[in-house]
């Protein structure tokens, strides 16, 4: 079997561990528009009204 080198030269040129990668897509499903036009950003806003 032969082992897989993981190089960590840059970012700009090696890959994600698998593990990050997946938690990233875990946290990140969909889309949503930008700049304020999202239910994140409405909930987040709703918590600092008075």
């Amino acid at each position: 079997m032969m082992k897989t080198l993981r190089g960590f030269g840059s970012d700009n040129n090696a890959g994600g561990h698998p593990n990050i990668l997946a938690a990233l897509e875990r946290a990140n499903p969909g889309h949503v528009p930008g700049y304020g036009g999202d239910e994140y950003t409405q909930q987040t806003e709703a918590l600092f009204r008075w």
